[in-house]
């Protein structure tokens, strides 16, 4: 992982859109559920287009995903 690395695109949910199963039955809509994202150390948050949320590494070494976190875990030097 280096620094200005994409971690993440968190886009906003939608209402959905109705379609069909392939025997033509009407499928409704689902309304998607919000997500959310936190940003933890070595990371930082560019807001996009609307609710659309890009995640970045500011620092050299691994991600990690823990629950509703990302964060960019640093390694001791050599």
């Amino acid at each position: 992982m280096h620094p200005g690395s994409v971690l993440a695109l968190l886009d906003a949910a939608t209402a959905g859109s109705p379609g069909y199963t392939v025997t033509e039955d009407r499928l409704d809509a689902v309304a998607g559920e919000p997500a959310s994202l936190i940003a933890g150390s070595n990371v930082e948050v560019e807001v996009l287009h609307g609710a659309q949320r890009l995640y970045r590494s500011t620092a050299e070494s691994f991600v990690v995903f823990w629950g509703h976190t990302v964060k960019v875990a640093r390694l001791p030097p050599k």
